[in-house]
């Protein structure tokens, strides 16, 4: 998987979640990770159908007993806590077209602004950016903190809900219960931060409001969901989430007030208008992932050279050894033989010495040869087979 996890920003560094199977990504619901369904295990038991409902097939040992009924009780709590999160943001939405609020959103409706902020939100979750090894960067949390802006709440929750399509959905990544808890999550945190907006007592805080009001019911709906999911402990990611806190709410806040910019040139100018905001961050795009792929190909480069340099240490070692353990054996044989065709020679044993220096020759000729060998493999270069391309 694109091991990896994404958190709503732009050039801005910001942390995340690190990407596993087991972690969710902020602003962006579930993980890539948890894709096989509602708490299903990895290995589901055997079953048969039966006229009162799904039977197991498989015996468990009864020290499982407990850890099973505990699973399939995290199982439930997880399908019941992504429903009711899909069927709150499905009430706001009814809730906004039988209580009128499309005909009393000012200025006067118009179909080519929900267009527009439709694909703009699409567009927003379509082009990820890895900025770091556990960061990537989208433009979703301005652009739909700009929708609750200029939208009254449940408009955009539906233009969120209905827009926020994800690269997991078009490869069929993600189950389809998960891809409706993402959408969900996302427009209830918009209508949220969209009603924050229309508080008129709350005066200038209105925006700071919305923006906290935002970020903190996706950060609830995420970490519960993980929690929910895998049992792992709030605490524990609420600290992978927000820390360093001054990083986690510097990049936040810069990321809302990019979005209220977003929605005050677009009231002001149009949807034209925007777009010289949003080209340069697409570049930015291309830069931060061209400067990605360069940081990549520099550690597979420096892994690839501690390697070579690994191998060429242990076949120096190989060879020293080799040395050692022919080379030096066939030379002290070699320095016994001679001793032995001296004392021949002396004794006048003339027949014996002349076995024994053919031994000698033998000897010489397989240290020779070993010699070679080694000095072959000395010369040959460590780089042979390797791409550093």
């Amino acid at each position: 998987m694109r091991s990896t996890s994404r958190v709503i920003m732009t050039c801005v560094p910001g942390r995340s979640i690190p990407q596993s199977r087991e972690l969710l990504r902020p602003n962006q619901g579930i993980s890539r990770g948890l894709r096989r369904g509602m708490g299903d295990p990895a290995d589901p038991p055997a079953h048969v159908t039966t006229p009162r409902g799904r039977l197991s097939t498989r015996r468990r040992p009864e020290s499982d007993v407990e850890e099973f009924g505990q699973k399939m009780a995290e199982k439930r709590a997880s399908a019941l806590y992504v429903y009711a999160t899909i069927l709150g943001a499905a009430a706001l939405i009814v809730y906004g077209v039988t209580a009128g609020a499309w005909s009393r959103w000012q200025p006067t409706f118009r179909p080519g602004a929900v267009v527009f902020w439709l694909v703009a939100c699409a567009a927003s979750n379509l082009l990820p950016a890895s900025v770091t090894s556990d960061v990537e960067a989208t433009m979703s949390g301005p652009v739909n903190l700009a929708i609750a802006y200029l939208f009254p709440a449940p408009v955009a929750a539906a233009i969120v809900g209905f827009g926020s399509l994800t690269d997991w959905e078009i490869q069929r990544d993600i189950s389809v219960s998960r891809a409706a808890f993402n959408r969900a999550q996302l427009a209830l945190a918009t209508g949220a931060a969209s009603t924050m907006f229309q508080v008129a007592r709350l005066g200038p805080w209105r925006v700071a409001s919305a923006i906290v009001v935002y970020n903190l019911l996706n950060l609830f709906f995420v970490m519960e969901a993980q929690h929910l999911l895998h049992g792992v402990p709030l605490s524990e990611v609420f600290h992978r989430v927000v820390t360093p806190v001054p990083s986690f709410i510097g990049s936040y806040l810069v990321l809302g007030c990019l979005g209220i910019i977003f929605a005050l040139v677009y009231k002001q100018l149009g949807g034209f208008a925007v777009a010289p905001f949003l080209v340069p961050l697409l570049f930015a795009r291309y830069a931060l992932r061209h400067s990605k792929q360069l940081e990549q190909a520099q550690r597979e480069r420096r892994a690839l050279a501690d390697k070579l340099i690994d191998e060429r240490e242990r076949e120096r070692a190989r060879i020293a050894s080799d040395m050692h353990d022919l080379v030096l054996q066939r030379l002290a044989a070699v320095q016994i033989q001679s001793d032995n065709i001296t004392s021949a020679l002396r004794a006048g044993k003339v027949e014996q010495a002349g076995d024994l220096a053919s031994t000698v020759k033998e000897q010489v000729a397989g240290a020779i040869a070993d010699i070679r060998t080694a000095i072959a493999d000395l010369r040959r270069s460590a780089l042979d087979g390797a791409d550093l391309g």
